[in-house]
């Protein structure tokens, strides 16, 4: 075998490997877990007032729990505004 087809071959392992690789992650892709999405939300609760630097102004501070499959979160926002002190 000539120095052309040593090159070749190694070429052609190499493909079939990272073909095989990728295929295999591609297939164990959908084994592992999913971003989890809300299935349900509390309402929101005001728990204080908070200044959100994109608005001149002082915000309602206000949180709500979510669940979502065997996870649990909780949210946090500023919801209306009215001046700073």
């Amino acid at each position: 075998m000539t120095m052309n087809g040593k090159v070749q071959q190694a070429m052609m392992y190499t493909l079939s490997v990272m073909l095989l690789v990728s295929f295999l992650l591609a297939a164990t892709s959908f084994v592992w877990p999913q971003p989890a999405e809300a299935g349900g939300c509390s309402s929101w609760q005001d728990t204080g007032s908070c200044c959100d630097s994109w608005w001149p102004g002082e915000q309602d501070y206000q949180w709500r729990k979510c669940i979502g499959g065997i996870y649990e979160w909780y949210e946090y926002r500023c919801k209306t505004f009215s001046q700073c002190p």
